[in-house]
């Protein structure tokens, strides 16, 4: 019962937070130069949020079909290593950046986004990837011969 509770929360939950590092690694990437305080000027904040919004819906839509592939491979193999969810984040950052138009029309780093796809899958990890699969069974207890 307890495999079917973490699939059912754990597993959105950290689909959730791995899309919002995404978002918060990007954010960061174009508003983290900012010479000013850019949280004390109405205009400027609620730029940020909204830009943030659309930030987490398009990494949200734009990852769902693979990060459930993905997924489902982890649990059935029970792959629960950090650097297989980091490798796979980071993997689905580069082809995004290959097939996004965010990258060219803003000129940044092409290394943004497989940044985000890596802070991403650790976020991933942290929440539900490290109990991916189904729980080890303990080892049954040795039958004594007659």
């Amino acid at each position: 019962m307890t495999d079917l509770l973490r699939l059912l929360f754990l597993v959105p939950l950290g689909f959730i937070a791995a899309v919002l590092a995404a978002a918060l690694t990007i954010l960061a990437g174009w508003f983290g130069h900012q010479t000013g305080d850019i949280f004390t000027d109405f205009e400027a904040t609620g730029f940020v949020i909204g830009t943030g919004v659309l930030v987490v819906l398009q990494i949200g839509a734009l990852a769902v079909i693979p990060a459930v592939v993905v997924i489902v491979l982890a649990e059935v193999f029970t792959w629960r290593s950090v650097f297989f969810y980091i490798a796979i984040g980071g993997g689905l950052g580069l082809l995004a950046s290959q097939f996004n138009g965010m990258l060219q029309e803003t000129n940044d780093s092409p290394i943004l986004l497989p940044a985000a796809g890596f802070v991403g899958g650790l976020a991933y990890w942290l929440i539900a990837g490290r109990l991916a699969g189904v729980a080890p069974r303990p080892p049954a207890a040795p039958t004594s011969a007659p």
